[in-house]
């Protein structure tokens, strides 16, 4: 008997698939290659929301077998280029498809900036400027914006721990009390930083950040003198995602950031970034043989986009920062000090101190210090920010930013920097800042484009900053015996108040005129009106030279405050014209004018006249000639200027003596003069990036007297020589001059700055790369400080070339990283100068070798 077994039904149901499949799939076709028609073997072809999906082979090309039954989007990524995404019908010719990636850091050309405060390719646009985009800032590991600094030429940042001071062009824009403005405006999605305090350089989810060289007072108004830094955060987008980043160093450096992009409706997204850093620095405290704690800062940013309607987009954002740190000083090279005693007056502290009571108060060398007590500074920032972007027809957008952001800063210093219980201080610093701008803008694309809006500021600040001398130092710096300084002096503080309102309201308009093809003309105007309300009030030592303000006829201090108002208005126009030599080269050239408000010095003073003397308002006028270009294939591109820069009225802060107090004068005239060049450029296939770039700064006084007269005779004044010897003799008479700067150096800037940075990438496969980069960097010795010490002014702070680094791989999830900073461990000093209290010197180091693992985490 012959048993016939029958197919059973689940296997004729898969033959049948089997042949329709065969009879109806179709075949996908194609190539891969990059914008220089070069195949990139290994690219990822996938077709979403199914498995299928191929690699391309040595000639980019790639077949996948596919029933379309519906349409379908086919995705094409590889490491290191933009992922782009097509969607077909499946009645849509899918063979031989062809698809060009873009390399994913693209310069030149491409590049959009908001510097004009529109979207405009960087190429277009008549300003010296860089625009360091998300992609490099994470290629650089950067994570903070003087880590950016070092390959934009002319602009120099300096971390002093707890704020980052910022040099553009030579113009320092230090403001270290409320009453003085910064030279610098500094911008976080168009929102002005109006205080140092306001300011995180801490790098968090940026989508790029923006270096504008030169004053920027039509656009961006009122203290913007020396140029304008514009921060921008990445908007939440209708896309989840997520990614984390985690750095671990030596001297306890841990760093650690993240941000998570969620689509909560189809119309609302919303994003929140966080980060910590914790560092606990290269410098050690002798006294205690303790490191202290270098960085220690928590911060963090919510944001929610709503696009309610197709006319109405609504950002609004929460960020925050939180530092507690402790308080570091610099390696005393000189110990020799400055007294009023003739026992005293240029011997060495430290051996004056093992004569007295054999206290040894040297320092372990150049990364250590010696304080007896330790500082403290602890910063609580927090701001909220709401952005309209409302499209009122086809041609007119209109657009508003409020903000308000609040600051308060506390401060415990050892004032004296010794091992001594010589003085101690404490800051206290508010700030609290509200801003609204409008802005009416046209289209970009028309003949005529242009557009106007109306800014308004208000800031109040106060500054609380006793200082408590010890007996001690009135015997060490006037010779005081001891036993009538702690029966004179006991207890003794310096205690000055500063408070009040900065008032602004401006005006501004901008309009591009397309002449031709090649020929485009910019004009614009800014008026700002200022007002300025302070109070003053100072808790002196009149007998020791610091006033009591205010004061009765005796000097004693009575109840109330020095108050006054003062108004300051400016014009700002600016004018631009750009000429096309090709499609990928523009020469341009610019007139712009700067204005920094006036104010009061509420610092601490010798004399009523400090405080009731407001000092002016300062002027910048700037002439530019430039070029932007590159090629075609977009990879090179060059951007270069040439400037002149003429100051009236600069202000200048300085640091009398110990008896005078802070003194801010304006200088009469001074003018800057430089270049600067900056390129990127590709090579090898895309393989190899280089940027670089190159600056040079002459920054001079062309007429300054400081206005300080100190009541003795100093070598080159005139005098009556009475008794005819030949040399000046006390009590005979003289004419007291103050010091005389034309000439000198304006400020602590380098003259001469070069950076480069090789960027190499190769694919190990089609989905991990091979990434290596090297970044070097130098600066040109400076200026350490401007004093009326004239032996001071000789200090330079050291020139330096700094090679930082990191070699890894990555994926298009994943990263990891092997890092350093300072890899020749060069030493070097960032900032020196003369003890203001008691005249020995200080250096600041940088920092040694830095080594560290950077894992890098996307989803």
């Amino acid at each position: 008997m012959v048993i016939i077994q029958k197919p059973s039904f689940n296997k004729v149901i898969f033959l049948l698939i089997f042949i329709t499949t065969q009879i109806f799939s179709q075949e996908i076709s194609g190539t891969v290659n990059d914008s220089q028609g070069n195949p990139l073997i290994g690219a990822n072809v996938i077709i979403e929301g199914t498995n299928n999906g191929a690699a391309a082979d040595l000639n980019g090309f790639f077949t996948i077998e596919f029933i379309p039954l519906d349409d379908f989007t086919i995705s094409v990524s590889y490491i290191g280029f933009k992922t782009i995404k097509v969607t077909y019908s499946k009645n849509d010719p899918i063979t031989n498809l062809q698809f060009t990636l873009i390399q994913g850091k693209l310069f030149g050309k491409e590049v959009i900036v908001l510097a004009r405060k529109r979207e405009e390719t960087i190429k277009e646009v008549p300003i010296s400027m860089v625009s360091i985009r998300k992609e490099t800032i994470e290629d650089m590991g950067a994570t903070s914006i003087e880590d950016l600094t070092a390959i934009v030429p002319n602009v120099f940042a300096y971390d002093d721990q707890t704020a980052t001071g910022f040099n553009i062009r030579g113009i320092t824009g230090g403001a270290r009390n409320p009453g003085m403005a910064t030279a610098e405006g500094v911008y976080l999605d168009g929102v002005i930083m109006g205080r140092p305090n306001f300011i995180s350089s801490d790098i968090v989810d940026l989508q790029s950040v923006e270096f504008l060289r030169g004053p920027q007072g039509t656009l961006f108004g009122r203290n913007t003198v020396s140029g304008a830094i514009n921060m921008i955060t990445v908007k939440p987008s209708p896309v989840n995602s997520s990614a984390f980043l985690i750095e671990k160093g030596d001297f306890g450096y841990l760093k650690m950031k993240g941000s998570v992009n969620y689509r909560i409706t189809d119309k609302i997204y919303g994003r929140f970034s966080g980060y910590s850093f914790d560092h606990d620095g290269y410098l050690t405290n002798t006294f205690d043989n303790s490191r202290e704690k270098y960085k220690n800062n928590l911060g963090g940013r919510f944001a929610i986009r709503s696009v309610s309607t197709p006319k109405l987009t609504l950002d609004i954002s929460y960020d925050f920062l939180q530092e507690d740190l402790k308080d570091v000083g610099g390696h005393v090279s000189d110990w020799r000090i400055s007294s009023n005693s003739s026992t005293y007056d240029g011997k060495q502290l430290d051996s004056i101190m093992i004569a007295m009571d054999s206290i040894i108060i040297n320092d372990d060398g150049i990364y250590s210090f010696n304080f007896d007590s330790t500082g403290y500074t602890k910063r609580d920032l927090w701001g909220v920010t709401l952005n309209a972007n409302y499209k009122l027809n086809e041609n007119l957008n209109l657009i508003s930013v409020f903000s308000y952001r609040s600051s308060l800063v506390v401060w415990s210093n050892d004032e004296d920097h010794t091992a001594l219980d010589i003085m101690t201080g404490k800051w206290d610093n508010l700030g609290e800042q509200s801003t609204f701008e409008m802005r009416l803008v046209s289209d970009p694309n028309s003949q005529l484009s242009w557009l106007t809006g109306v800014f308004y500021y208000n800031l109040y600040e106060r500054l609380i900053a006793p200082v408590y001398p010890k007996p001690l130092f009135f015997h060490i710096a006037a010779g005081i015996p001891m036993f009538l300084a702690e029966a004179q002096f006991a207890g003794a503080t310096v205690e000055p108040e500063g408070k009040g309102n900065t008032a602004s309201v401006g005006a501004f308009v901008s309009a591009d005129y397309t002449v031709s093809e090649k020929l485009t003309l910019t004009a614009g105007a800014r008026y700002s009106l200022d007002r300025k309300h302070f109070k003053y009030r100072q808790d002196g030592i009149p007998s020791f030279g610091y006033v009591n303000v205010p004061a009765d006829s005796n000097g004693q201090l009575i109840d109330g405050y020095f108050d006054s108002t003062k108004t300051w208005s400016a014009f700002t126009p600016s004018f631009n014209i750009k000429y096309s030599i090709t499609p990928s080269i523009n020469l341009f050239g610019t007139i712009s004018k700067g204005y920094k408000s006036g104010g009061f010095n509420t610092d601490y003073v010798s004399s009523y006249e400090s405080v009731a003397t407001p000092f002016k308002p300062e002027y910048i006028t700037n002439y530019e000639l430039g070029i932007k270009g590159g090629n075609q294939s977009n990879t090179l591109f060059i951007n270069g200027a040439l400037f002149r820069m003429e100051y009236i009225d600069m202000q200048v802060s300085q640091f009398q003596d110990l008896f005078e107090g802070y003194s801010i004068s304006n200088a009469g005239k001074a003018t800057i003069t430089g270049l600067e060049l900056d390129f990127s450029l590709r090579l090898f296939n895309n393989s190899l990036t280089l940027i670089g770039g190159y600056g040079r700064n002459e920054a001079i006084f062309n007429e300054f007297h400081d206005g300080y007269f100190n009541g003795y005779w100093n070598e080159g004044e005139e005098y009556t020589d009475a008794n005819g010897n030949g040399e000046y003799d006390d009590d005979e008479e003289f004419i007291d001059m103050d010091n005389d700067y034309s000439g000198e150096h304006i400020s602590t800037f380098p003259k001469q700055s070069w950076s480069l940075m090789a960027d190499f990438r190769m694919p190990i496969n089609s989905k991990m790369m091979f990434v290596t980069q090297l970044r070097s960097d130098y600066i040109d010795e400076k200026l350490s400080q401007l004093s009326t010490d004239k032996d001071a002014n000789l200090l330079r702070d050291d020139a330096r070339t700094l090679v930082n680094g990191h070699f890894g791989i990555e994926t298009e999830s994943w990263g990891v990283f092997a890092w350093g900073e300072n890899l020749m461990d060069t030493e070097y000093i960032i900032k020196q100068g003369v003890n203001g209290y008691l005249g020995f010197i200080e250096q600041l180091w940088g920092q040694p070798r830095l080594l560290g693992i950077r894992t890098t985490f996307k989803f």
